[in-house]
Formats: structure tokens, C-alpha cells, sequence
């Protein structure tokens, strides 16, 4: 429902056959200790010379998570030898990543260098109206039944069939705005009705502007060419929308090397508002046919831009809502 899928799912449990050699390579290398009573630990000095003690081994002879971890990289490295690895994870796990790319690096493995901490903070406040026990099917199952009674009730909804279709991926396509829409280690309040107001910064406002520029293409009665004199471009509006567009590659590179998707999702909100001017003062139907289809083409690469927009953020673009 998400637009997410998964080639392989390994959990660090399937590991804990393996984390015997782990303790024989950490003990020859003289990195850890074995305590008498048989736990296994290591002392870890970070780069202000603070220690912490980081434990590998219980004294039942029970490994840790850090242990397994150490396991499951290995593994993935001689399965995939990767360019780089990344653990999006809690940002309360910011120790633990530490000490595991540390002990890494002391086995000598020159890849430890490519693994990647993707921390992100926590949702506050939330609750569905099933109450605060929250599971990921209800969250889109209300976002659904929320978006789908804005439809119901709004005089602009232009559709009549698959209302549970669309209001499915309007509904997810609000959480995906709202998630990404702030720098993803901070934690932040949800709000239901900031997440489905289509007239706020949201997915569903995104979704609008997308289906406005659709209706814009199939009803101008203007055929799209790339044949047009792109000079007759002269209004503030066209130039800024212009400028606009020019700024995406920017933007999806500097949100990839950031690991921020809110640097995309706040470049789509300044497309949308400068879509919007443009519209208002740049009609294509009734223009002058050189004129119009300048227009067209400009609102149709826009038009592409949004949509890919969405795509990269796991949205699917709406044509009519």
C-alpha cells in the first residue's frame, strides 16, 4: 500500500549461529575482554577519547544484538560486496551504530567505512480513532476513510467512479507528504487534519495541482508540439515557473546526497505555488495558437516534473480527482 517492496527480508536472529567466530576474531585481536563469569565485552573510545563499554556476550553465553549485527554485515558484504550500506533506523540507536562500524573497522574490513547511519525521529501524539495503539494497516485504513468523507463532502471532487481507489491513494499519499515533509531526525506532533487539508502543504494539495495540469493538457483543445515559439514566454509567472523547473535535477541531487526527502517534498509545494500563478495568467484555451501552445508545452513539462516528483517519493500521480 505504501509503494514499498522488499527482495529479500533477513532479521538479525537468522545470525545467531554465526557469532561464535565473531568473539575468536574480536579475542585473538586482543579488542575485547572475556570476563571470568563469561560475558564478552569491548571498550569503545569515540573520537572526543570518551569510552563507553560496549557488551558482545552475556554471561549465560547469550549473544547481544551489537554481536548479531557484527554478523549480519559480514554476511551482506560477502553476499552483495556493496558500495554502500545503509541502517535507517530510530535515532535512539545512535550508539549502538557507533559501536558497531568501531568494532567493524578493528576486524580490518576497509568496507566498514561505506556503512551509513540514517537516523529519523519519532511521530508524538498519535492516535487513531481505533485509539493509541497504533498499527500500520489502521493508519492507512483511517487516512482512507478520512479522505474519502473530504470527497464526499467537497463540490469540487470531480469524479464519480472508484471513489475508494483514489481516496486509497490520496489517503497515503497525505501520510508520505506529511512524513517527509520535515527533516527526518526530528520528531514532530501528527495531526490528522493538517495531514488531509488540501488547501495546506500536503499530499493531497500536491495531488490537485497534478490533476490540474492533466486537465489543462486534455482539455485546451491545443495539440502538445514541440514546435512553438517558447519567446512569446514573456510573463513573470512563465519565467519564475521556468526557473522552477530548471531547479529539479538540483533538487532530487542535493535530497539524495542529504538523505532528506523534505528537500524534494518543499521544492514540490514552490512548484505547486508557482503552477497555481502560472494558471491563473497563462490561459492556453482562447489564446492565440502560437501563444497556446508555447503554454501548453511549458504546463506539460511541468506536468512531468510534478509527477516524478510524486514517483520518487512512492506516490502514485493522480490524473482526475
Amino acid at each position: 500500500r505504501l509503494n514499498v517492496h522488499f527482495d529479500e527480508i533477513h532479521g538479525e536472529s537468522m545470525y545467531a549461529d554465526k557469532v561464535d567466530e565473531i568473539y575468536d576474531s574480536l579475542l585473538k585481536q586482543n579488542f575485547v575482554t572475556c570476563n571470568e563469569d563469561g560475558s564478552i565485552e569491548a571498550l569503545i573510545t569515540d573520537e572526543n577519547g570518551n569510552t563507553e563499554k560496549a557488551v558482545l556476550r552475556k554471561n549465560d553465553g547469550t549473544s547481544l544484538y551489537l554481536t548479531r549485527d557484527i554478523a549480519a554485515a559480514i554476511d551482506r558484504w560477502k553476499k552483495y560486496h556493496f558500495d554502500s550500506m545503509f541502517y535507517v533506523v530510530d535515532s535512539t540507536q545512535n550508539s549502538h551504530f557507533k559501536h558497531l562500524t568501531h568494532i567493524l573497522k578493528s576486524l580490518d574490513y576497509p568496507w566498514a567505512n561505506e556503512i551509513q547511519f540514517v537516523p529519523f525521529g519519532r511521530i508524538l501524539k498519535f492516535s487513531t480513532r481505533k485509539g493509541t495503539a497504533v498499527f500500520l494497516h489502521d493508519i492507512l485504513d483511517e487516512a482512507k476513510e478520512r479522505t474519502l468523507e473530504n470527497m464526499k463532502n467537497s463540490p469540487t471532487t470531480k469524479i464519480t467512479e472508484n471513489l475508494d481507489e483514489v481516496a486509497e491513494i490520496l489517503g497515503t499519499s497525505s501520510l508520505i507528504v506529511n512524513d517527509f515533509s520535515l527533516r527526518r531526525k526530528r520528531d514532530y506532533p501528527f495531526d490528522w487534519e493538517k495531514v488531509v487539508n488540501v488547501k495546506r502543504n500536503s499530499g493531497v494539495s500536491l495531488q490537485y495541482c497534478h490533476a490540474r495540469l492533466n486537465n489543462i493538457k486534455e482539455n485546451c483543445g491545443v495539440d502538445l508540439s514541440l514546435d512553438c515559439l517558447l519567446t512569446s514566454l514573456v510573463e513573470p509567472e512563465a519565467l519564475a515557473l521556468i526557473q522552477q523547473l530548471a531547479r529539479f535535477d538540483e533538487v532530487i541531487y542535493n535530497s539524495y546526497t542529504d538523505l532528506e526527502p523534505c528537500v524534494l517534498v518543499h521544492y514540490l509545494f514552490t512548484l505547486r505555488n508557482d503552477i497555481g500563478r502560472a494558471i491563473k495568467v497563462l490561459p492556453v484555451k482562447g489564446s492565440s495558437l502560437y501563444v497556446a501552445k508555447a503554454r501548453l508545452l511549458l504546463f506539460h513539462t511541468a506536468h512531468l516534473v510534478m509527477r516524478k516528483g510524486l514517483e520518487l517519493l512512492g506516490i502514485t500521480p493522480l490524473n482526475k480527482m
